[in-house]
């Protein structure tokens, strides 16, 4: 569990690099800075690291919070990662699927299986309504309802990708912004699905597309949680301390100000402010 941390007891602070999060980015940045010769600290408000790629224990059981698969075409990441776990650092197959009409399809979707499994008829739709929007799409693209729509199709967006999004995000796709759609299936369309599926590809692979992804041996938190010990062990690392939950929930004078940033009573310059940290994560006195 990690310990509190009274930020005024710390002299060397002003000098001091201070990351909020010991997730993903806060964990990279401390270990980048760790290379460059430099000791961060790190605040993290739960009790373990990896932010939302944690890996939570629950009665001796591992749970991901949320399915989180390592994928990259950067030679350099995949070197960090491969650096951080060694071994324990898999090769896994891809195999994620959802249950329409008491069938399982695929997910991302296999347009063949899609179509031969759904039907004849079905299938003649599906690729009327591609067509349709396809020559005839939305023209201001601001929902991920719209963007998908133009990508795949008014008929296949209600089939799957509607009640698959609506039911894991607890959100209309009215109100999802197209740049998530964007980011989470970037590049890929009906089209582009049925020509992967005829030619694949060999040195350029649609991220959404992907068969095998790497995963660490006890879930996605595994590669934090490695990575904050390493650190520590080489003494680049100050510490990764809990933060105090303070007890007001509405700020009269919110900490952070421009680029001015005030933690447990004590004001330094921030880099790079987030206002969206300033109440849940602010240390009590």
């Amino acid at each position: 569990m990690l310990r509190p941390v009274d930020l005024m007891l710390d002299p060397d602070l002003s000098s001091r690099t201070v990351i909020l999060g010991g997730g993903p980015a806060g964990l990279s940045a401390a270990d980048e800075l760790a290379r460059q010769g430099h000791t961060p600290l790190v605040l993290e408000s739960d009790d373990v690291v990896g932010g939302l790629a944690r890996t939570v224990s629950y009665k001796e059981f591992l749970f991901d919070i949320g399915g989180h698969r390592f994928f990259t075409k950067s030679s350099e990441v995949q070197q960090l990662w491969q650096e951080i776990l060694g071994s324990q650092l898999m090769t896994r197959s891809r195999l994620s699927r959802i249950r329409y009409r008491n069938r399982f399809f695929h997910y991302p979707l296999k347009p063949f299986s899609a179509l031969l499994s759904l039907g004849p008829l079905e299938a003649l739709l599906i690729v009327g309504s591609y067509l349709r929007w396809h020559f005839f799409p939305y023209r201001e693209v601001k929902s991920f309802e719209q963007y998908v729509t133009n990508h795949f199709g008014k008929r296949l967006f209600e089939m799957f990708f509607r009640t698959y999004t609506e039911k894991v995000w607890g959100i209309a796709c009215s109100e999802i912004s197209a740049d998530w759609a964007a980011q989470r299936i970037r590049n890929l369309s009906l089209l582009r699905a049925v020509r992967a599926a005829l030619r694949p590809s060999r040195g350029d692979a649609i991220r959404s597309l992907v068969e095998q992804f790497s995963y660490p041996e006890r879930g996605p938190g595994q590669m934090w949680e490695t990575l904050a010990s390493r650190l520590e062990e080489m003494g680049r690392l100050a510490g990764i301390e809990g933060l105090i939950r303070p007890k007001f929930k509405h700020c009269a004078n919110p900490p952070i100000t421009g680029n001015r940033a005030v933690l447990g009573g004590l004001g330094f310059r921030a880099t790079y402010p987030q206002s969206a940290l300033e109440v849940d994560q602010i240390p009590a006195k």
